[in-house]
């Protein structure tokens, strides 16, 4: 019998155990499968921008939590991500101006505070 297709939380898992131990192109794999299964979930953006991110490619990175941003407007994670990949192709402007124009929508959020602190 062959076996049953992943869901998405079991890529979800994968993935996060593949980030955990550094396998960056076995993360990207499955968020990749993941995202074919639920292409709009805000939370996979997010987590294949953070992978990007790793791999240093900002703008892949970019890409991803702008898409993010997009499925949801109120997800701090997205503009966090997005800020660390403006930052990282040198647009350090444009992601102040991000995560400034956002972060009163966030008070208690700490990663888009330390995002901001450090453009």
């Amino acid at each position: 019998a062959r076996k049953a297709l992943m869901s998405v939380s079991e890529l979800k898992k994968r993935a996060n155990e593949a980030i955990g131990k550094n396998d960056l192109q076995l993360a990207l794999s499955v968020l990749c499968q993941a995202l074919a299964l639920a292409p709009d979930d805000r939370a996979l953006w997010a987590n294949r921008s953070y992978v990007h991110e790793l791999r240093k490619a900002p703008a892949d990175a970019l890409s991803d939590a702008r898409r993010a941003i997009e499925l949801d407007p109120g997800f701090p994670k997205g503009f966090m991500r997005a800020s660390r990949a403006l930052v990282a192709l040198g647009r350090a402007e444009e992601a102040y101006a991000l995560v400034a124009g956002v972060i009163e929508e966030f008070p208690q959020d700490y990663a888009l505070a330390e995002a901001l602190a450090a453009v």
